[in-house]
């Protein structure tokens, strides 16, 4: 059967929509800032830490009993603020927890990065441990106070109903595919460089606030 004049439009529409994402330049920005935030996100080593927490844990001194209860515990981290930051959003707005949460994550990598420096040079030092143990639990509340939250909130505002969909589609595409290249290379990259593999991290995403102060939309 062949298509009625209802579903040739619409289908009409979708295209025209799909091609106006990048062939119109509001949308391209909007596109390209909801993707350049979404690696921004990424780049913060949320996943790489919650994949490899174990390695980082072990370079800290914890045995593979302790590693495992202090991962069930950093996961759990998530929940609670996870709904703060969803009620601080509405309160504060999407732009503002989003660099509070940047710049939380930042700092506990600054600290998780020293840590890990100082208990290598001298393991009998159990206080750096603790500390990087610290840094590694704020780091997670922190981004899921901000980064995370904020993050989803703002991918979806930010674009018009029409394309809404097709937006957020795009962001996952790329954090899936942030993920993707930080989860290959970590294990590379931190049996190479060790603590200094945090500080990657720290640079990129420190001057990428700086975007996001500057050229974001305030999405509420």
């Amino acid at each position: 059967m062949g298509k009625s004049p209802t579903q040739s439009l619409g289908n009409l529409l979708i295209d025209h929509a799909q091609l106006s994402m990048f062939t119109k330049a509001s949308y391209r920005r909007r596109v390209a800032i909801t993707c350049f935030y979404c690696f921004l996100g990424q780049s913060t080593a949320i996943l790489v830490i919650n994949n490899y927490g174990p390695t980082f844990y072990s370079a800290l001194g914890y045995n593979v009993r302790q590693q495992l209860f202090l991962q069930g515990g950093w996961v759990t981290v998530s929940i609670p603020f996870c709904l703060l930051g969803a009620v601080l959003a509405d309160i504060i707005g999407r732009r503002p927890i989003m660099l509070i949460g940047i710049g939380g994550c930042c700092a506990c990598l600054i600290v998780e990065a020293a840590a890990v420096k100082y208990f290598s040079a001298d393991p009998s030092r159990k206080e750096m441990g603790a500390l990087g143990t610290a840094a590694l639990f704020i780091f997670n509340a922190c981004y899921n106070l901000g980064v995370d939250v904020g993050g989803a909130v703002f991918y979806a505002e930010v674009f018009p109903n029409h394309i809404r969909s097709k937006g957020v589609a795009l962001a996952n595409l790329t954090l899936a595919l942030a993920d993707l290249v930080y989860l290959q290379v970590t294990p590379y990259a931190f049996a190479n460089i060790g603590w200094k593999f945090f500080l990657v991290s720290v640079v990129r995403n420190r001057g990428d606030s700086l975007g996001i102060l500057t050229e974001y939309p305030r999405s509420s």
